[in-house]
């Protein structure tokens, strides 16, 4: 990664919308080796096997260290998390660093509970539920046909996310190969915060109001945007897409999905796009966005469990079928904040986060 925390505004994916695309010829695979529930759950780089969430030691001690030329926050505060580039010879990956204590800690002491890894001319040896860079689309989902998947495409791009024992996964395809994959411990995204409105986008804790300049400082870079809106007059409203912070120009290519923010100008007079109010989040692919434990590709069963845990008062409610396979769901959330999750039988499939106040 030339920057490790380098957004980029760009074209709208719509999940509920997208292009139907040729499908490959089926290939002739061998069948997958056997792999147990484990081994599903790990992943394998620089000749180790690991097991998130980590601690900053088990990469140090195999020779994957911070990148101090990059800017990272050297202490988290209490409860909070930051992202991080790490480095080897022959590594180059992303992270997000937790500090799960009520006092601050130095990043090193923290646990590792996501990681960004892309096929970038290092981390060759990468690999995560038996599939390595340069796999097929089919292949893959051959190999996970035992667990919960959830898929979308647009042109040449493909993403397939999917849920092991303690991990949710999201598999990047361009031209029909692996190119880079998203690792998220479950473990610590199991918090209740969300009842607050808060919420987690690109691994920073977030609550409404808040604006893109807010967002670039928690992430420390510049957040490129279209200028052909340069202010928005008063009460106007502007849709953009931001991509992950952990791929830099070239890999935002490989990826088919981000997140769309919707910005409103809240104020009496023109203001520039980045001071603009953000009114809304919505993620139709992205595993970018979480509330609790719940993120697109998530068990519905996460949404039984937040009803179950929410019924005084009763804060979700079914607002009904959306078409023929997605039921709408909406949770009200303190802070003037609405949580939309559209399901179907299994899985969330598209969520919206929204500034009620606002709207």
């Amino acid at each position: 990664m030339k920057k490790i925390l380098y957004l980029i505004a760009v074209i709208f994916l719509a999940a509920c919308g997208q292009k139907e695309i040729n499908e490959p010829k089926e290939e002739k695979i061998l069948a997958p080796l056997e792999i147990t529930k484990n081994d599903y759950d790990s992943f394998f780089l620089k000749g180790k096997k690991y097991l998130l969430p980590l601690s900053y030691d088990d990469f140090a001690n195999n020779g994957i260290k911070l990148n101090e030329d990059e800017f990272y926050y050297p202490q988290i505060n209490k409860n909070s998390q930051a992202m991080a580039n790490l480095k080897a010879d022959e590594v180059d990956l992303g992270a997000t660093f937790k500090n799960d204590k009520s006092h601050a800690m130095d990043i090193k002491k923290s646990k590792i509970i996501e990681l960004y890894i892309n096929n970038n001319g290092k981390n060759k040896d990468f690999s995560i539920s038996g599939l390595a860079w340069g796999d097929s689309y089919q292949k893959a989902k051959k190999t996970l046909k035992n667990l919960h998947i959830d898929e979308a495409s647009k042109d040449s791009e493909r993403t397939l996310n999917y849920n092991t024992d303690n991990n949710y996964v999201s598999l990047y395809f361009k031209d029909n190969k692996l190119c880079s994959a998203a690792i998220f411990s479950k473990s610590y995204m199991r918090d209740e915060s969300y009842i607050n409105g808060e919420f987690v986008v690109f691994g920073q804790t977030l609550k409404f109001p808040f604006t893109i300049n807010d967002l670039e400082s928690m992430l420390a870079t510049n957040i490129n945007i279209n200028r052909d809106y340069q202010k928005l007059d008063p009460k106007d409203k502007l849709t953009i897409k931001i991509y992950s912070p952990l791929f830099d120009s070239s890999e935002i290519k490989l990826v088919a999905s981000g997140l769309d923010f919707e910005l409103k100008n809240t104020s009496d007079k023109p203001v520039d796009i980045k001071d603009a109010q953000v009114i809304s989040v919505r993620s139709d692919n992205s595993s970018d966005i979480s509330i609790g434990n719940i993120y697109v590709g998530a068990s519905i069963d996460e949404l039984k469990i937040v009803d179950k845990k929410n019924q005084n008062p009763n804060r979700l409610n079914i607002e009904g079928k959306v078409n023929d396979h997605l039921t709408k769901f909406i949770f009200n959330a303190d802070n003037d904040t609405d949580y939309i999750y559209y399901a179907d039988d299994e899985m969330v499939k598209h969520i919206e986060i929204i500034n009620t106040k606002e709207q």
